[in-house]
């Protein structure tokens, strides 16, 4: 492939992370507005995914996601033996603690849910398996982030502004780095009100065999729960820990 041909390819799956991480439906103008490519090249990039199914365009003209996108993230699931073996741990702290839990891996600096199971109560945490959110703002996210040095970290982030979801979440780079040195130590993170409103989590990081992240596991909670009632899930979440990276190597 050329050159060019990579370069469309590239403009393609840029345009389709886009959409797929808008909150709603998107217009030619939006992703116009968003992209320095002519226009011409744009409109022939939407026809091929739209043709392919990877978007969809409704009535209105908003391009959303659509069903080859689901078709591939699912065979990424079913055929990865380690995400399938990781399913089947993570649901049993679910089982065990009845309250949300999910498994995670780290996509650049944002934290994407693979594996998400709710709480039996009527209190639901409204996060959403394949959605990117930043890493810093979640449990999951910083046990991930904590598994790599500092120079990494600055690599990652540069002079990029820490992005605030919420008035709790973490925007200093320095405080960020003095929560991950407290994870490495621990191998446990935790979290309040930085990402969602209510509700606190905590997790652990799977490494692979050179300490490595390469995926996460947390539980939610409603912010009022007690902290004793927060720790009681820990050793669950070390057992799944030591029982995930013992099977990675598996496959490794």
């Amino acid at each position: 492939m050329s050159n060019k041909g990579h370069r469309l390819l590239q403009n393609a799956l840029e345009i389709l992370d886009y959409t797929a991480d808008s909150p709603n439906p998107v217009l030619f103008r939006e992703i116009q507005e968003m992209f320095d490519l002519p226009r011409s090249t744009i409109y022939n990039l939407l026809q091929t995914l739209l043709l392919t199914g990877y978007l969809e365009k409704d009535s209105a003209g908003r391009y959303s996601v659509g069903i080859r996108c689901f078709r591939t993230g699912s065979a990424f699931r079913v055929s990865n033996p380690f995400e399938r073996r990781a399913k089947e741990i993570v649901e049993k702290i679910n089982t065990a603690c009845k309250e949300t839990t999910h498994f995670a891996v780290l996509q650049g600096t944002d934290v994407v849910y693979v594996y998400k199971f709710d709480s039996v109560h009527a209190l639901r945490i409204y996060s959403q398996v394949g959605k990117a959110i930043p890493a810093h703002t979640t449990a999951i996210g910083k046990a991930m982030l904590s598994g790599y040095s500092d120079e990494e970290l600055r690599s990652f982030y540069g002079e990029t502004k820490l992005a605030s979801l919420t008035p709790r979440s973490i925007t200093s780079f320095k405080l960020l780095l003095e929560q991950l040195n407290e994870i490495r130590r621990t191998s446990i993170a935790y979290e309040q009100e930085e990402s969602t409103p209510n509700v606190k989590c905590v997790a652990v990081p799977v490494l692979n065999s050179v300490k490595i992240p390469v995926a996460g596991i947390s539980v939610a909670f409603p912010v009022y729960y007690e902290n004793k009632e927060v720790e009681k899930v820990i050793p669950l979440l070390l057992e799944a820990k030591e029982k995930l990276e013992a099977l990675y190597v598996l496959y490794e």
